[in-house]
């Protein structure tokens, strides 16, 4: 690659959230790649619907707050079931993912050129 193609390559923005799905909660990091850390949630809603919306609803704030462009794209990766399936093979609780490490690697992916 020339130096000029260097110069003239546009990075892309991501809105980068990994979502820890569980029972009664859900956790999700958001980071966009230009923070030192990644904002980190707890959505405690009763009913599934209402955690979705809470998700949605910080995905636009914070898109919002960290003054990203409206056409953000925002990339999305998440754990389902892994507590209670490593319970049931193991009998005992799985160390804690790390939802910022996740989500500073998230925030690096670029859209191929």
């Amino acid at each position: 690659m020339r130096a000029n193609q260097v110069e003239n390559a546009q990075v892309e923005i991501i809105l980068a959230a990994s979502l820890e799905l569980a029972g009664a909660k859900w956790k999700i990091a958001l980071h966009d790649g230009r923070r030192d850390r990644p904002a980190i949630h707890t959505i405690t809603e009763p009913h599934s619907a209402a955690r979705l919306q809470a998700v949605l609803d910080l995905l636009t704030a914070y898109r919002d707050k960290w003054s990203l462009p409206s056409d953000t794209r925002i990339v999305v990766s998440y754990e389902a079931g892994h507590v209670h399936v490593h319970q049931q093979r193991t009998g005992r609780r799985p160390v804690p993912s790390n939802d910022r490490v996740r989500a500073c690697s998230m925030s690096r992916v670029r859209q191929p050129s």
